[in-house]
């Protein structure tokens, strides 16, 4: 007599929760995404050199989360289309085509820094005849207003709950029962400070 397959062997073995589960990783990359931006928006930018670093860390951090869901990764990994997610909307693809080329000039082009520019330098003489010099350097913010990104993220987020349903629903059909998954409150950093749903 032939042993039928656990429930746990039948579900691990079924194409949706596998799309699942790397529906999951990119869940995970774009809460991250969303926890760098929310610093981002809370921080309050000084003209220090901690501030300079701690603004490019977070956008760093920001761009290359955001981005993860949409570069290839290898072989069965799943890769997001901008189509896919934001259809036709343009306002919201042209947010998201910004995040993508500051993501490519940081990670693909090695940029160590996008929020300062050596833009010359400032020439004196000094008692002895050397000469001063000092560099002249431009502070800029490339992804300025980080509100304004809550739209990409919050579209991103729907994408992805509605494509976990959808996943759910082919496999609980397959399977012959419901399928659910705990689906706990927003964390305070991804809402308004005070936790719950938004």
């Amino acid at each position: 007599m032939t042993e039928q397959p656990s429930l746990q062997e039948q579900l691990s073995d079924l194409r949706e929760i596998k799309q699942l589960m790397q529906l999951l990783e990119l869940m995970m990359s774009m809460n991250e995404a969303r926890y760098f931006l929310e610093r981002m928006k809370r921080t309050k930018f000084e003209e220090t050199m901690d501030s300079i670093y701690e603004t490019d860390g977070n956008l760093l951090a920001f761009v290359i989360a955001y981005g993860r869901g949409f570069m290839s990764a290898g072989p069965g990994r799943t890769v997001l289309k901008p189509a896919q997610v934001y259809g036709t909307h343009a306002k919201l693809t042209e947010m998201h085509e910004e995040i993508m080329h500051f993501r490519n000039r940081k990670h693909a082009h090695h940029e160590d820094n996008m929020l300062t520019t050596v833009v010359g330098c400032e020439v004196s003489f000094q008692e002895g005849g050397d000469l001063l010099l000092v560099p002249q350097v431009q502070l800029g913010l490339p992804l300025d207003s980080y509100a304004r990104y809550d739209p990409v993220l919050r579209r991103m987020d729907q994408y992805l709950y509605d494509r976990q349903k959808e996943l759910l629903d082919r496999a609980s059909e397959k399977i012959g029962r419901k399928i659910v998954m705990p689906d706990g409150p927003t964390p305070p950093w991804a809402s308004d400070g005070r936790g719950g749903d938004k």
